[in-house]
């Protein structure tokens, strides 16, 4: 709230400050809870890390309060596993994949505003991420200011495709570098 009152002064902002203000914006819109009608603990743990991770980025300020109701409603019905696991107060790496994995193919249904760069998703272009790598750039793994289109330089080692083989050794199957 501090760095959107300071920005009402300023003429122009920065792409990471601009980032953050709408981002503070979506977790404010998912803070707020129809009165009288309190979510459960899990449903909060699920709506808040939604925002926090990074999902909700993709999600127009004014449309955040109906996809929280879509996505609680399907995480419910297709995740109950899942939500009891957090109505129990557990949480695993196991449990964060699962709930963001979960959130995406939401964002997806549901159908995103912008694309995971940020940009406005025009009327009649595809919103939906097709592979679990665009996924991974447009959720979690992007906090605000951070290049998502670039795990170049990631300690971790590449997941097995789908024939079980490893991107890290390079070859044939080598990623061919972004052009812009």
């Amino acid at each position: 709230r501090e760095l959107e009152a300071f920005a009402q002064f300023g003429s122009e902002l920065d792409a990471d400050t601009q980032a953050t203000l709408a981002r503070g914006e979506r977790l404010v819109a998912t803070l707020n809870q129809a009165e009288l009608a309190p979510w459960k603990v899990e449903d909060q743990v699920a709506a808040i890390y939604s925002g926090t991770g990074g999902y909700l980025d993709r999600i127009k300020a004014d449309r955040i309060s109906a996809f929280h109701e879509n996505m609680l409603q399907r995480l419910r019905s297709e995740e109950s596993g899942l939500m009891d696991q957090l109505a129990g107060g557990d949480w695993s790496d196991e449990i964060e994949e699962k709930l963001g994995n979960a959130i995406s193919e939401a964002i997806d249904d549901f159908g995103a505003d912008f694309d995971v760069e940020g940009n406005p998703i025009e009327e009649g272009e595809s919103d939906r991420i097709t592979s679990e790598e665009e996924r991974e750039r447009g959720g979690r793994t992007a906090g605000a200011g951070e290049d998502a289109s670039d795990d170049e330089g990631s300690d971790e080692p590449d997941e097995p495709d789908e024939s079980g083989d490893s991107d890290e050794a390079g070859g044939a199957d080598e990623k061919e570098p972004a052009t812009a």
